[in-house]
């Protein structure tokens, strides 16, 4: 779940607060930062004076404690009291920081910021570079920063400065992620290449970053902007984004879904879903129980679950914006935009325009309308620019023997076929019955085994290989990914085949 962590990290408070917000330099008291603190059961919200413009690109990151450390807008880094960290200014250089420095980075998850577990004064700050081609921002850099909190009297400083990751390539625009590595202590960063099938993958250690071998996997994804995200059990990776055409009421949209190795760093059983949006504004997010995508594009904010036989037709729209509008800004549009699992088990999802509100679904677990979306819940005292920090999933722990993640289920993997023993299952979904058909040239022993997705067995049966079929009872087992294992004796050959339970 997205509170256990099997090192007893289940209490890390790493993303505890958010900052967000314009520079206090702007003369409207309208205009400045925000921190926003999670409690037990509440948010705690404050103003500051600002020094920079917290545009797409945001992260931030707290001691383990909750106590804010560190910030960066992808030029420069500040410390908790908002100020300037002694040479964080221009972690980025070249034109980029030219022409963005006094509004801050414009990509979405154009940074990252990872804690060490071995040296809790050590931060690593992962941040892309940009260049102009054919006057569009184009990443072309992937740069570590390593901040250290001993340094300027608990104020932090840098370490060392700009460091290159991946040099001269074609990056996606933003989409740095993470994901704890299976050991628990090391991380792994996904970096997607720009307009392809082509992800970068680094390994970060407690003294080394390492760049490790490119993956192709999947389609091609012609991505101008969107947001990236792995599931909070480790399990799953998801990319969301499409072609950013500007009041064009059908924009294709790519949502690309994989199961992911975390002691390898790779992905595997790439799932694509297209569908025609009506916007250019992509965020998404994963439940805290790892089963519900949320992709959120303006107008409306969709929810697929990952536990499905066919993860596209599990589709529902769970809200529409209502076309509330900042009463404080004419242009104040409260659509949907970037996405964001929170502390508190809840989605907080940003607006595209700089405005007071931030949306939230308060029960991500559930499924459809009850995970209740609700739109604008959130007013903040001051404007910010469209950006919530990006962070992953620090609780995460080691992966233990038991730990199973269930493999996706793509639209066209579900279609009955003859396999090596024959095995088809219906319905697929089952409500309170499945029925399983067999053959097999064994005359002694057929067994057949049904499992959770982690893995636990929940029933074994012995079957009469003559008859052919069985049907079992499912009306005890609750909605979830579940696994049919046949096991031949004679041959010693088994298949499994997935089905979903949903009533």
């Amino acid at each position: 779940s997205f509170r256990t962590d099997a090192q007893n990290n289940s209490d890390v408070k790493y993303d505890n607060v958010w900052v967000v917000g314009y520079p206090s330099s702007i003369p409207d008291p309208a205009y400045g930062g925000t921190k926003i603190t999670f409690k037990s059961d509440s948010l705690q919200i404050d103003t500051f004076h600002q020094k920079t413009w917290l545009n797409l690109t945001n992260a931030s990151i707290c001691d383990r404690h909750g106590n804010l450390q560190l910030y960066t807008d992808g030029l420069r880094i500040f410390n908790k009291n908002h100020k300037l960290m002694p040479k964080g200014d221009t972690i980025c250089p070249g034109d980029y920081y030219e022409y963005y420095a006094e509004v801050g980075g414009v990509i979405s998850q154009g940074a990252i910021i990872l804690p060490s577990f071995q040296d809790s004064n050590i931060y690593k700050v992962f941040h892309e570079r940009y260049s102009f081609i054919n006057n569009w921002v184009n990443a072309d850099l992937l740069y570590c920063t390593t901040v250290d909190m001993s340094k300027n009297n608990g104020l932090g400083g840098i370490k060392s400065k700009s460091k290159i990751v991946i040099q001269q390539d074609s990056l996606a625009n933003g989409q740095i992620t993470a994901c704890r590595h299976a050991n628990g202590q090391d991380w792994w960063v996904l970096v997607p290449s720009r307009s392809s099938n082509s992800y970068r993958r680094i390994l970060v250690t407690s003294d080394s970053v390492q760049l490790m071998s490119r993956q192709s996997i999947g389609k091609a994804t012609p991505l101008a902007g969107g947001q990236a995200c792995f599931s909070p059990n480790g399990c799953y990776y998801v990319r969301y984004g499409g072609t950013s055409i500007i009041g064009n009421i059908g924009v294709p949209n790519d949502l690309d879904i994989y199961n992911f190795d975390r002691s390898t760093g790779l992905l595997s059983n790439p799932v694509k879903i297209n569908f025609v949006d009506s916007a250019y504004c992509f965020g998404v997010a994963i439940s805290p129980n790892s089963r519900f995508l949320y992709a959120s594009s303006l107008y409306f904010v969709y929810q697929f679950d990952l536990w499905a036989s066919d993860i596209a037709a599990s589709k529902i729209t769970v809200a529409t914006y209502d076309g509330f509008i900042d009463p404080l800004w004419a242009g104040g549009l409260t659509g949907f935009y970037i996405a964001q699992l929170a502390p508190d088990g809840k989605i907080y999802i940003s607006t595209p325009g700089g405005t007071h509100y931030i949306h939230v679904i308060e029960y991500p677990d559930r499924l459809g309308l009850a995970c209740e979306l609700r739109q604008h819940t959130i007013r903040i005292p001051r404007y910010y620019a469209r950006a919530i920090p990006s962070f992953p999933n620090y609780r995460l722990g080691a992966l233990q023997a038991s730990d199973s993640c269930p493999s996706l289920i793509s639209a066209s993997s579900d279609a009955p076929a003859e396999a090596p023993l024959g095995l088809v299952i219906q319905p697929n979904p089952a409500t309170d019955l499945l029925h399983i058909a067999y053959h097999t040239e064994n005359t002694t022993a057929l067994i057949v085994v049904i499992s959770d997705y982690t893995g636990k067995k929940l029933q074994t049966l012995s079957l009469d290989p003559s008859s052919g079929s069985l049907d079992i009872n499912t009306s005890a087992l609750p909605n979830g990914l579940y696994l049919c294992t046949l096991y031949d004796s004679a041959t010693h050959r088994q298949q499994s085949v997935k089905f979903v339970v949903m009533r």
